[in-house]
């Protein structure tokens, strides 16, 4: 099982519209478990939709050939530390995904304290309703895609948006700690500063076992 998730840049003047419907004809011809979501205004250093798939044992590397609307795309594949939830399976929810990537020469117990530290944002907001991080596979980027500037992937399920633009950037858990990695006025920033924030109106719950295993 391998998780990859994408974001699209459209060419100027293309219709979103005419291309989410291409891309999902091509997407069921593949056959791969996916979910496409237009970018929400607000988006940072995103593209027009964010795109998350989980392939079975075989990528299909050409599943973007021939799509001459896309202007360019980021492919990121990855691999869950942990994940979880705290409601059952909902609906009309906003999605949210984070790229970033731990500067290199941090020993490994400190990397993974980040890691245990995000993973901890959930028991203090409870807008988070289902989250997941993830490791960037190095070795499955570099074979199917070349090497990736991301680290890792965090992703959270938020009921509406305000518990996004809300709770989350502005609770002291965030601001008053978590922060330190990003802040590279801290003498332990470990987090370099190009990031990835997008999110977009999320169907339905993602992080499910018979959805999103």
């Amino acid at each position: 099982m391998n998780r990859e998730t994408v974001q699209l840049w459209l060419n100027e003047g293309i219709c979103s519209d005419a291309f989410e419907s291409k891309l999902q004809d091509r997407l069921e011809d593949v056959g791969v478990v996916y979910h496409l979501g237009r970018n929400i205004e607000g988006t940072f250093c995103g593209g027009n939709f964010t795109l998350d798939l989980v392939w079975g044992k075989e990528i299909d590397q050409d599943v973007f050939t021939g799509l001459s609307d896309i202007e360019r795309l980021d492919r990121v594949f990855y691999s869950v530390i942990d994940q979880g939830c705290r409601s059952v399976q909902q609906h009309n929810t906003v999605w949210r995904t984070l790229l970033l990537r731990v500067k290199p020469g941090f020993e490994s117990t400190i990397v993974e304290q980040f890691e245990r530290d995000l993973l901890a944002m959930p028991e203090y907001m409870q807008g988070i309703r289902r989250w997941a991080l993830s490791r960037v596979n190095s070795d499955l980027q570099n074979k199917v895609n070349g090497e990736s500037r991301w680290t890792h992937v965090w992703q959270q399920e938020y009921q509406k948006l305000d518990d996004l633009m809300g709770e989350y950037l502005m609770h002291p858990y965030h601001w008053g700690w978590v922060d330190h990695y990003f802040d590279p006025e801290f003498p332990d920033c470990l987090v370099d500063s190009q990031i990835s924030h997008c999110f977009c109106p999320l169907q339905r719950s993602l992080i499910d076992e018979d959805i999103w295993p």
